[in-house]
């Protein structure tokens, strides 16, 4: 962490329950939201140098940062954040700070099936009157397999800007993916390293098709632990002795295709083929992938321009065929604006 500012700007959170108020429950009365925003106010003080983004509690819908995990209401997190923003936006008015960090996002009832029902009535409450931003977590490590990539989380993304622009109509109200990750294990809940590797590929490229998005963070850095049947213990881009993992280069590789791109386009076209193109200073590039897993699809690699898998090293020229996957394909071509075009039907059931 720099402490320069605008060199780099870290996310912090503030959050956990104090043994002073409410015997280190969520802040749910009046004397333990005062007293938590006095706590926020003396850290901000601290912290403020580095020009942080803060969040404002952490997955209060879960009750994360409590001794009994019950979860929290919106009503009374947005009663926590009126009592909170106001007098930190006052001190510290060049900070941002965000509201909602919320974990997953579920109606309690399982069969409708209906998403962003804390969030919405958080909204209703005044939740966005409140922050700068709005955070949320985007796991789906734990759902039905076919549920476990990322079109369902763009899927969520979706949804989510739609609940944002219904509530505050054309003000684009920037949110934040404050965590996402995909641990790797051989059974449970986990991923393999190739699903890792494509998986975030994916998800980093995809999510900047969303102009109100303003960052995505791995959760996280390092593995917590060593445990084999530990799903907590290997969500790390490196292992627990700071090796970087296969996963580190999907990232990685990702982070270097769009540094200094314009996302361009989306298409959407048969066998769950998905192709974005970005802009590169007057050089185009795209990324092609399949986004359920199933037979491969040839694709051509267009006239002047080359392709190569996100992480690997062959190169395909022009003219030359490509089985696509779920590893991205990047496609890469300097001569101006340029789309890669989707495989034709005919191509994809030949």
């Amino acid at each position: 962490m720099n402490g320069t500012k605008g060199a780099s700007r870290p996310l912090l959170i503030l959050t956990n329950g104090k043994p002073d108020f409410n015997n280190g429950a969520l802040p749910t009365t009046d004397a333990a939201r005062a007293g938590f925003a006095d706590f926020a106010e003396r850290a901000m003080g601290e912290i403020a140098p580095y020009d942080p983004i803060v969040e404002i509690w952490n997955e209060w819908n879960l009750g994360t940062g409590t001794r009994s995990k019950r979860p929290g209401n919106p009503e009374d997190y947005v009663q926590l954040v009126k009592a909170t923003y106001p007098r930190l936006k006052a001190a510290f008015p060049g900070s941002t700070f965000l509201v909602g960090a919320l974990a997953t996002d579920l109606d309690p009832i399982p069969f409708l099936k209906r998403e962003w029902v804390w969030l919405g009535r958080a909204i209703e409450l005044g939740l966005l009157d409140n922050g700068d931003g709005l955070s949320v977590h985007l796991y789906n490590v734990c759902r039905p397999r076919h549920e476990r990539r990322p079109s369902e989380q763009i899927r969520r993304m979706e949804a989510l800007v739609e609940l944002l622009d219904a509530a505050k109509p054309g003000a684009n109200y920037p949110f934040y993916v404050t965590e996402v990750g995909w641990p790797e294990m051989m059974k449970g809940c986990g991923f393999t390293e190739d699903e890792q590797i494509s998986f975030s590929g994916q998800f980093l490229l995809w999510a900047t098709k969303f102009p109100s998005l303003k960052g995505v963070w791995l959760y996280e850095l390092k593995d917590s632990g060593v445990d084999p049947d530990n799903l907590e213990h290997h969500f790390g881009l490196l292992d627990f002795h700071y090796r970087p993992k296969p996963y580190f280069c999907g990232v990685s590789e990702a982070r270097t295709i769009l540094d200094g791109a314009r996302f361009v386009d989306e298409r959407v076209g048969p066998g769950a083929q998905v192709a974005l193109s970005f802009d590169r200073s007057g050089d185009a590039v795209s990324a092609i992938w399949l986004a359920i897993a199933g037979d491969p699809v040839p694709f051509t690699v267009p006239d002047g321009a080359k392709a190569r898998f996100l992480c690997e090293t062959a190169t395909f020229k022009e003219g030359e065929q490509v089985l696509l996957r779920e590893r991205p394909l990047i496609v890469s071509s300097g001569f101006g604006a340029f789309f890669a075009p989707m495989p034709t039907k005919a191509e994809a059931d030949d």
